[in-house]
């Protein structure tokens, strides 16, 4: 791997745009399988709305409860979600709760009922510890493992401002800058994988134009929340 990142140009096989809980996540996949990883933020540090998380991870609790978290889910979409991925999101939810703990080494023994839910279901850290921080910050010492073996890049300050198409349209890598630079730096790369969360605080731009009288409520999103 590491021999792919520093002779090949600054070739990855893969690069993952958002460092927040997804993009975290799927650059560790990413490298479990094989993958050298280029991980890019916007932000000066990674985390994003994920290590601001604090109410805890909603999941099924067995196999019992997956009809009802799929109903609760389903109520609270009121038919703005897409239900083939709600119920992804539901059935998938206790092996992911599975790949956290086994990540990061956490112990989710606080299992709590939170809004929204007919049972218990939130899974919590105890002592009350904030989960979100505490996930992130784990994920980000396995992250800095990997770079200091050569097998991926972090680079923050980094707004991906297109993607390289190549002639046939396939595409073939992004450009980014760093801290306001001028001049992109192009990233050629097998796969991109795009986890850069909502627009919640993009109040004047996407929120405006696809969430209508939403884009004036506040919101617990980060100023960095703009798709």
């Amino acid at each position: 791997m590491e021999k792919q990142l520093h002779e090949n140009g600054g070739a990855v096989d893969v690069a993952v745009v958002g460092g927040g809980l997804a993009g975290m996540t799927a650059a560790i996949e990413a490298i479990e399988h094989g993958a050298s990883v280029h991980l890019l933020d916007k932000c000066d540090a990674l985390g994003g709305n994920s290590a601001k998380a604090t109410s805890g991870i909603s999941a099924a609790v067995s196999e019992e409860d997956i009809p009802a978290f799929l109903e609760d889910a389903t109520k609270s979409q009121r038919g703005y979600g897409q239900s083939h991925l709600v119920k992804v999101l539901v059935e998938r939810s206790p092996s992911a709760m599975e790949w956290i703990a086994k990540h990061t080494g956490l112990q989710f023994t606080n299992i709590v009922q939170c809004g929204g839910h007919s049972g218990r279901r939130t899974h919590r850290l105890a002592p009350l510890a904030p989960v979100g921080y505490s996930i992130v910050s784990a994920l980000k010492r396995r992250l800095h493992d990997y770079e200091t073996s050569g097998l991926m890049k972090t680079t923050c300050s980094a707004v991906v401002t297109r993607l390289v198409n190549a002639e046939d349209g396939e595409i073939t890598g992004l450009e980014y800058t760093v801290d306001g630079q001028k001049t992109p730096t192009t990233l050629k790369c097998g796969s991109i994988i795009l986890a850069t969360g909502g627009y919640a605080a993009d109040r004047t731009g996407l929120l405006k134009k696809f969430g209508g009288p939403m884009a004036t409520l506040p919101t617990t999103n980060g100023p960095f929340a703009t798709g």
